[in-house]
């Protein structure tokens, strides 16, 4: 009911889409990033709104709570749910005290190595599209990072612009009605990221900076696909729309720590398994 489908439909629906090593390893980087950039958002907000208890989060407790609460009852491998339990846990505690330049920097650079040492690793698994074709493409994960960053070199580093509120709403008017037009994912998801990060340094407004990271992270998610040529869930139920593909994609967001943890699981186990069958 809070997730728009069962766990059984997410995680069916997500193994189709995310078959190979490297396109799991990928995830496995955004889901660290998604979580810890919830938390530090969360944070923001909280120290925006009056608290019921001093030094209190509701915002983040509540969040955590009803987070663990959906994905604790889930038929998932108990060491599956403790992991993604064990990460909201992690991010609720500590999610704030990293600084936000570090926290993005090891975000793309952990991406790139997960890309480049699954696609060594897993040599049975190799990415099949030539080397000329898919480096490009992981490529745009630090291109993309520059560029969100290019401000920041201008004269307007450290600046906040007045009437920051107005900056704010506009950006989020603007990727709102970005949304409304035709095939809007691939559009939003890039000017998501670049927009937020100017609203960020042009406002001052900080929780622009952890919106950005929030698209950065799903831009890096389609990245992994571009790679691997394996179709995105979210782009798949986008060019389908209706309301059965929008409760599998609340699904596959609600679920998605256990489900992408579970999926990395099944795949370490049936690795496991074969290399047993070779001796």
């Amino acid at each position: 009911m809070f997730a728009g489908e069962s766990y059984h439909v997410a995680l069916k629906h997500f193994k189709d889409g995310h078959v190979s090593a490297v396109n799991l390893a990928g995830h496995f980087v955004c889901l660290i990033f998604c979580i810890f950039g919830n938390f530090g958002l969360l944070e923001l907000l909280d120290q925006r709104i009056p608290q019921p208890l001093q030094n209190g989060r509701i915002l983040s407790t509540l969040s955590a709570i009803v987070w663990i609460g959906i994905l604790i009852p889930t038929k998932a491998p108990k060491v599956v749910t403790a992991s993604s339990v064990a990460m909201i846990g992690l991010a609720y505690w500590y999610a704030s005290l990293i600084p936000k330049v570090l926290f993005e920097q090891c975000a793309v650079g952990g991406f790139i190595i997960a890309i480049v040492g699954t696609n060594m690793l897993y040599k049975s698994e190799k990415i099949e599209l030539p080397f000329s074709e898919w480096v490009p493409k992981l490529l745009l994960a630090p291109g993309f990072y520059s560029a969100s960053h290019l401000f920041s070199l201008s004269s307007y580093a450290g600046s906040q612009i007045d009437n920051a509120s107005a900056i704010a709403i506009g950006t989020l008017c603007f990727l709102t009605a970005l949304s409304a037009t035709p095939n809007p994912i691939k559009k939003v998801e890039v000017a998501g990221v670049l927009l937020s990060r100017i609203a960020y340094i042009l406002s001052g407004v900080e929780e622009f900076f952890y919106l950005s990271c929030g698209f950065e992270s799903s831009l890096f998610q389609l990245i992994c696909h571009l790679i691997t040529n394996e179709e995105a869930t979210l782009i798949a139920h986008g060019n389908k729309g209706g309301q059965h593909e929008l409760a599998l994609e609340y699904a596959h967001v609600i679920y998605f720590p256990n489900i992408s943890l579970e999926t990395i699981y099944d795949k370490f186990n049936q690795a496991s398994q074969a290399k047993q069958k070779e001796y």
